[in-house]
């Protein structure tokens, strides 16, 4: 039905199985993202983008980065980080950023979508 929508929108995407349950993962890693474009400060989207297929974070390599700065959002907890898996995340989301504000809706999930597979290879 989801894909059914997204095509009758012209909106391109990539399905990455036929299962119902994974394709409604997908979409909600997708609306964790465009809540974070929206305010990276949101600690449970930035979560569930973070311990995602995309990212893999752990829930205990989270918990370190974030015991190193308790008064901050995980988005400025991994911002201070050195770590790879963090700087790689939090360019991530500056990137989608950065312009996001001139973008259409269709035009920011498909920079998403072709982020997400760059990241991938």
């Amino acid at each position: 039905m989801l894909c059914k929508k997204l095509t009758q929108e012209n909106i391109n995407y990539i399905s990455f199985s036929n299962s119902y349950c994974f394709e409604s993962y997908e979409i909600s890693i997708l609306v964790s993202i465009l809540k974070i474009i929206n305010n990276p400060l949101l600690d449970i989207p930035f979560y569930c983008v973070a311990t995602s297929h995309i990212f893999n974070f752990t829930k205990e390599e989270i918990l370190k980065i974030k015991l190193k700065n308790k008064d901050k959002s995980l988005f400025m907890s991994f911002k201070k980080s050195k770590n790879f898996k963090c700087i790689k995340l939090i360019r991530f989301i500056k990137k989608l950023i950065k312009g996001s504000s001139k973008k259409t809706l269709k035009e920011l999930i498909e920079e998403i979508y072709n982020n997400i597979l760059f990241l991938k290879i």
